[in-house]
């Protein structure tokens, strides 16, 4: 069944979320991390690390991005209405099957198609928050965050936004390197638009900032 977003405004008022992105520090993510944590948004393949976690607490998973350019619901009649972005494959690096208990959430232009068999599922549009459609994955959230009442939120293994390389140390401890060095240019680049569209975000300067790259603990 799939529900809006609206369902769950005020759902965790006064409580502290995290959003958990992918970066190469998700390896040594642990449940400790998420300490007095009561919601959690994963973006796109970090549900895989989160799921093996078996948290206790509600985890959505979003899978925003569609492979087929839609960015308003119009196109669904001009490019029809059976997905065939070939994203909603869980081999494919863009978006992950969703597994119960998590909840997922889907931006309805982009991805109405996705995962229609889910029992779970969410739908959410940013007209509704009155930014582009085409803002990251991490903008959603923060929105979402909001949303649900939160007051403050973590921010787990976002790496490069943290200013890490994918080739650097931090206090002696390896990041390991998931980045072909093909890629790091654009990266590099989107991690500078995502800095800027957060340094005038109220709704992220409304909710307390925790921003935390977990290290691999000495033996």
């Amino acid at each position: 069944m799939t529900r809006d977003i609206e369902e769950f405004t005020n759902a965790f008022k006064g409580g502290m979320g995290a959003i958990i992105s992918h970066g190469p520090s998700e390896l040594h993510l642990t449940k400790d991390h998420l300490s007095g944590v009561d919601v959690v948004i994963t973006l796109n393949n970090a549900i895989l690390k989160v799921r093996s976690l078996a948290l206790d607490i509600p985890v959505f998973t979003m899978q925003k991005d569609s492979g087929e350019g839609r960015s308003d619901l119009s196109q669904y009649e001009t490019k029809g209405t059976t997905c065939t972005c070939l994203m909603c494959d869980e081999t494919c690096t863009g978006k992950q099957r969703p597994a119960l208990p998590e909840t997922l959430l889907i931006h309805k232009p982009e991805s109405h198609l996705c995962f229609h068999d889910y029992s779970k599922r969410v739908e959410f549009d940013h007209k509704r928050f009155n930014i582009l459609w085409s803002y990251p994955s991490i903008i959603s959230a923060i929105y979402i965050m909001s949303l649900f009442g939160i007051e403050k939120v973590k921010y787990l293994c976002f790496d490069g936004i943290c200013g890490y390389s994918h080739d650097d140390t931090a206090d002696g401890k390896t990041i390991r390197a998931t980045e072909t060095p093909e890629e790091k240019p654009r990266r590099k680049t989107e991690y500078a638009v995502i800095k800027a569209l957060l340094s005038v975000s109220q709704k992220y300067r409304d909710m307390d900032a925790e921003w935390i790259i977990p290290l691999e603990k000495e033996e």
